[in-house]
């Protein structure tokens, strides 16, 4: 009983931490340069992580707004995708240097809130494309507001910080 026991402690261990041993840029798919998608403490890395987010957002995101009903969304799909990527690095790297601070920086607090919500929002257009038909739409119109507040809370970030 007691091996039993033991064993069916460890497993979910295991399991979770090979669940979460994955780096950040094996997670999704990208054809981002490692620069944009590898965790940095470099504010400038960050910053040129979240400009390149917000670049790559924008263009997604017109790219939805033109989209017709039978239109191919692979690329624009493909662009939010290293949208997600780089926000998610920058989020990163910003989680790092928060940890690092002895005092709580409240500019890099509000900083790290913002990316860290603009890579929860930035998420949805990429991970909930579905095939042509009825719900397209809705999916368009759900993208287009979700990637329109992830431009907004980049841009706030980058007049912030740092």
């Amino acid at each position: 009983m007691a091996r039993g026991h033991w064993i069916a402690l460890t497993l979910p261990l295991a399991l979770a931490a090979l669940f979460f041993a994955s780096t950040p840029g094996e997670a999704q798919k990208t054809t981002l340069p490692e620069y944009y998608n590898k965790v940095s403490s470099d504010p400038k890395v960050i910053v040129s992580q979240i400009q390149m987010g917000l670049e790559l957002e924008k263009k997604a995101l017109a790219a939805f707004e033109a989209a017709g009903p039978a239109d191919d969304l692979t690329e624009a799909h493909l662009t939010a995708s290293n949208a997600y990527v780089a926000i998610r690095a920058a989020r990163d790297g910003l989680f790092g240097l928060k940890g690092r601070k002895k005092l709580a920086d409240p500019v890099l607090l509000l900083a790290y809130e913002k990316t860290n919500a603009a890579w929860n929002r930035s998420r949805g257009p990429v991970d909930h494309m579905p095939p042509m038909g009825n719900l397209r739409a809705g999916y368009l119109s759900t993208s287009i507001r979700q990637m329109n507040e992830v431009i907004a809370w980049l841009e706030q970030v980058l007049l912030m910080w740092p």
